[in-house]
């Protein structure tokens, strides 16, 4: 929102018309929706739960370090097919004559 107001010429300043910008959020969007707040108010519980409960915090980093070794047990295997797939493609093209690509 922009106001501007008109100044009076003065013994020092010319007249002249000053700019003031107000900033208003839109506070509709800073808040999350119904399911967005039951997600955030679940993390905040389990990390409540963890602070109060040390042999669950243990118990909840284990589970993160599997996870996370599926996840790359994964992404190597992914890496590993799409590795094959170009050598593949590449002695074909060559069996071919069509050259190394």
């Amino acid at each position: 929102m922009l106001i501007y107001f008109r100044r009076q010429e003065t013994s020092s300043k010319p007249a002249r018309t000053e700019t003031t910008v107000l900033f208003l959020p839109d506070v509709w969007s800073l808040m999350p929706n119904a399911e967005e707040f039951s997600k955030l108010e679940e993390s905040y519980a389990e990390a409540l739960n963890i602070r109060l409960d040390p042999e669950l915090a243990s118990k909840k980093a284990e589970e993160q370090a599997a996870a996370a070794a599926a996840a790359a047990a994964v992404a190597a295997t992914e890496t590993a097919t799409a590795t094959d797939n170009v050598a593949e493609k590449m002695v074909r093209n060559v069996t071919h004559g069509y050259g190394p690509l």
